[in-house]
């Protein structure tokens, strides 16, 4: 079975390959730039006949130094979370436990980011290619990787279209004949890339703002829902010349699987569980919220708005919860407001599972969340409250955040003890560095975080 199948697919791609127009010429008499220009046109067009929907104008690249990746970055994080905000910010997080204090800056400008080589400038009206893209020097590159395919029973299995028996292990790497199964389909290795970006600035057009948002869930939200289109029209791309694409995309495979993994950002391999747990969301998670759709509605399910909160990819067939809190009250005189966030349903899926170690149990935590507001008051950056008050749909769901809450602290730090309260819907906790005052009030939760008292000896 795997072997035929295996066959097949490579018998599928050359007699594709016959009937496919070849790569395009190495570059030639123009300039580094009007070559650059004439990829990003073509590709642009392909874009538009198969997503079926056209660019507002046509699309400009330009060469643009490696060093320019991050000031860009920098730029459009910044210019709707300040980088004292998101110190503030990350605060906060650390005081609930949810990663450290660098953590929101990590995401916000990784997501800023994006992936390596091509960015879009502040503005979002031009592509920057960076010197080492589609410099033509691609061509006659031999790719020898493994790629994984649907093995027709539900689950996935290896096909190399470099060799004849794909399931022959015994075959010595030395002695196989290197596959060039990016050329073969007609397409150059940094391409797929450059469609990547197309689909973020037609998104952009699409829209009329950037992926980046203020608040934590937002974020997530938004970029999960645009970088898993831009992903699967990215592989869309690659396969369509060889007309492969309901045969790859119909198993469980990802982004991640092809290209040696340049869809996803190195950052998800590199950082902390908790930050690795949010951008895998917005990567993987991302990109199977867009095939799901996509399965099902074909590519009009992206004409829809974004989301706005992680609830709506979460579960989707919820109603729209209401997003508005009434003015916040500094919890102590002298405190200054320094930020305000919402974190979302995957920020308390994220949060419970990290220190519990459990997912299912953190999944149910999360499915009554119906709103948060996260605030960070601060005399300095050293003497400071933290504020998260959250809504649920029920009280029994309020309960039950609650109870969770409670043992993540004491997961954090099991020295923590609990002091006496007048009743069931109060809890103190002190662990050796904060005092948590948790109180819940039928279907609302509040959480006060402030500096630990000295322990009486």
């Amino acid at each position: 079975m795997t072997q035929s199948l295996a066959a097949g697919l490579l018998t599928a791609l050359l007699v594709a390959f016959q009937d496919a127009p070849p790569p395009s010429p190495r570059p030639g008499g123009g300039t580094q730039d009007a070559d650059l220009l004439r990829s990003v046109r073509r590709i642009a067009n392909q874009l538009a006949r198969a997503r079926g929907e056209t660019f507002d104008r046509k699309p400009v690249a330009i060469r643009s130094p490696d060093v320019m990746a991050s000031v860009v970055a920098e730029a459009r994080a910044y210019r709707v979370v300040g980088p004292q905000r998101l110190e503030a910010r990350g605060r906060a997080w650390n005081d609930i436990g949810f990663g450290g204090p660098a953590s929101p800056t990590l995401l916000w400008l990784t997501l800023a980011q994006d992936l390596p080589g091509i960015d879009l400038d502040v503005d979002g009206l031009r592509l920057l290619v960076s010197p080492n893209v589609l410099t033509g020097d691609d061509y006659g590159v031999q790719v020898d990787e493994v790629f994984f395919v649907p093995d027709g029973r539900g689950g996935i299995q290896e096909f190399r279209p470099d060799r004849p028996d794909a399931a022959n292990e015994s075959i010595e790497p030395e002695s196989r004949a290197a596959g060039d199964f990016l050329l073969a389909t007609g397409v150059r290795p940094d391409e797929p890339l450059l469609a990547h970006y197309l689909m973020h600035l037609r998104q952009l057009e699409r829209n009329g703002q950037d992926l980046v948002r203020e608040t934590t869930d937002g974020l997530l939200a938004a970029a999960a829902w645009a970088e898993g289109e831009a992903n699967l029209v990215s592989l869309c791309f690659l396969f369509q010349g060889v007309g492969l694409v309901r045969t790859v995309l119909s198993g469980a495979v990802g982004p991640g699987d092809f290209l040696e993994g340049k869809l996803i950002p190195e950052a998800v391999h590199r950082a902390t569980p908790l930050d690795a747990a949010l951008l895998t969301f917005v990567y993987e998670d991302g990109y199977d919220f867009a095939i799901a759709g996509w399965r099902e509605a074909g590519w009009g399910v992206f004409d829809r708005e974004p989301p706005s909160t992680t609830r709506e990819l979460l579960d989707p067939d919820k109603p729209r919860v209401s997003l508005e809190w009434p003015e916040p009250v500094a919890p102590a005189a002298g405190l200054v407001l320094r930020d305000t966030d919402r974190l979302g349903q995957y920020a308390v899926v994220s949060l419970v599972s990290i220190w519990s170690g459990r997912i299912g149990p953190a999944m149910a935590v999360s499915r009554g969340w119906a709103g948060d507001r996260l605030t960070r008051w601060e005399r300095s950056p050293d003497d400071g409250v933290t504020v998260w008050e959250t809504r649920w749909e029920t009280v029994a769901d309020a309960r039950g955040f609650a109870a969770a809450f409670v043992q993540v602290v004491h997961q954090r730090d099991p020295s923590t003890t609990a002091a006496e309260t007048s009743g069931a819907s109060k809890t103190i906790l002190q662990s050796r560095f904060r005092r948590f005052t948790i109180t819940r009030d039928e279907a609302q939760v509040r959480i006060e975080i402030e500096a630990a008292r000295i322990r009486p000896r």
